[in-house]
């Protein structure tokens, strides 16, 4: 049985107001959160040097209430003796990314968690940069590697399965 999981990089305070498409990526983190606790999906978050950029954005914040944060100060997680322990430890065969900043964080997570024989999902509309030529190159550099493009849409339906039932009926109002 696969076991997955969506690990969301990073989406903090004082860094998140310079990302490009800020908005879209706030609420795309959103419908990601809301439709993987929907649909059972194991989430962690993480955030770099908290004292420095802050917490993450508040919004975010309160829907990732009671789920399990790891502070780093490493760019990949993986690099990060918990959060690669946690990881192993729980034995996931998929990991989804999401957050910021794309060609930095995310890449070099995609990177290591590949090299680790994961499957590696990056949906696209849930990480960002500061600008859109790094965003574009880290995207470009992860499917080259090996790491699967998605879309929040894309991974909460395929999750999902089928067009019925009451979790079916709670997504199409996440997603709208």
């Amino acid at each position: 049985m696969k076991k997955e999981l969506i690990l969301i990089v990073d989406a903090q305070e004082k860094l998140f107001s310079h990302i490009q498409d800020n908005e879209k990526l706030k609420n795309s983190l959103l419908k990601l959160v809301k439709g993987g606790i929907l649909l059972d999906i194991d989430i962690i978050y993480t955030e770099q040097l908290p004292e420095k950029i802050g917490k993450t954005i508040p919004e975010l914040n309160i829907e990732l209430e009671g789920i399990q944060k790891f502070e780093k100060s490493t760019f990949s997680c993986m690099m990060n003796k918990n959060i690669s322990k946690y990881i192993n430890n729980q034995k996931y065969n998929k990991v989804f990314l999401a957050g910021i900043e794309t060609h930095i964080c995310i890449y070099q997570t995609a990177f290591d968690l590949l090299k680790l024989n994961y499957d590696v999902e990056i949906i696209v509309d849930a990480v960002s940069s500061r600008n859109k030529l790094n965003h574009k190159n880290g995207i470009g550099r992860m499917s080259v590697d090996g790491a699967k493009l998605s879309t929040v849409e894309m991974m909460l339906f395929m999750n999902q399965k089928k067009a019925e039932g009451p979790k079916f009926k709670n997504l199409i109002e996440i997603i709208k």
